[in-house]
């Protein structure tokens, strides 16, 4: 018997937006690409801008309670992200991933689950992390973070050089596969509120877009930084 990996990412704000009816769903030209944008004059792009504005107000909700089906139908959004919180920490973390991967210790998982929580979107330094998480070795950070990306919990990013190459010994980026786990996770509140929770959130679900996009392309998305 052969079985097949199939990666199933949480619903897109697109996916979103189509299944919970969502009226003010503007129509686009569906021509222009994205990678296309920066070459678009200024009136064009203002053209999108006031026909997508409508759906502000779902894509804030969309980060704040995430691409999970049943809770996105939810009507309530508390109940919502305690659902989050106690299947990723209560079940993910310390028994689905503990039993599939052989870990004794699963609360030193689930300490470097919340630190990523934590710094999701910011590059991480394995010394300094493994360092605050009471000496922990780096070792087994690499192997705790390692089996989190493998259950669909986080995506690595690593850096790029201008030709697209992945640098070898970079640092790497990490981010939350879903800004509403982070969020339920944390327990942050008014987080649409503050700029700088917002700009984790949205990069946070910027980059899950293009990971899920181009995951059956096999092509890994990294990231430039400018020195």
């Amino acid at each position: 018997m052969r079985w097949s990996v199939i990666q199933v990412p949480t619903l897109s704000f697109y996916e979103y937006c189509e299944l919970t009816q969502v009226d003010e769903r503007p129509k686009l030209d569906l021509s222009i690409k994205p990678t296309a944008l920066v070459d678009l004059k200024q009136h064009e792009l203002n053209d999108i801008m006031n026909r997508l504005s409508p759906l502000q107000k779902h894509f804030h909700r969309y980060l704040t309670v995430g691409g999970f089906p049943e809770l996105a139908l939810s009507k309530d959004d508390y109940y919502a992200q305690r659902m989050l919180r106690e299947d990723v920490v209560d079940k993910v973390l310390k028994r689905d991933i503990p039993s599939l991967f052989s870990i004794r210790n699963a609360a030193v998982l689930e300490k470097v689950f919340l630190y990523l929580c934590f710094n999701s979107s910011n590059i991480i330094n394995i010394a300094a992390m493994s360092k605050e998480l009471d000496n922990t070795s780096a070792a087994t950070v690499l192997n705790y973070i390692h089996f989190l990306e493998r259950a669909n919990l986080i995506y690595v990013s690593y850096p790029v050089s201008l030709d697209g190459k992945k640098i070898l010994k970079g640092k790497p980026k990490i981010y939350i596969a879903d800004a509403a786990i982070r969020n339920a996770v944390l327990m942050l509140d008014n987080v649409l509120a503050n700029p700088e929770e917002m700009g984790i959130m949205v990069e946070t679900s910027v980059y899950k877009h293009l990971a899920a996009f181009y995951y059956r392309l096999n092509t890994k998305v990294g990231y430039y930084r400018f020195l």
